[in-house]
């Protein structure tokens, strides 16, 4: 599994890929779909991090 650091660094890539004009629609999608994976592990990697967190506070 990728740190939070490489998906967020790798997910901007993907916006960076989209908002260029000479994209081709093709590759536009591609980065597109690639920028949702990069999200959805950053989601989960987050969420995982709440969860430790509501957990610990419960502890105490």
């Amino acid at each position: 599994m990728d740190t939070f650091e490489k998906a967020l660094k790798d997910l901007k890539e993907c916006v960076d890929k989209i908002s260029l004009k000479d994209n081709s629609l093709e590759e536009s999608i591609k980065a597109y779909t690639e920028g949702i994976k990069h999200y959805e592990t950053c989601k989960e990697i987050l969420d995982k991090a709440k969860q430790e967190i509501i957990i610990d506070g419960k502890d105490i």
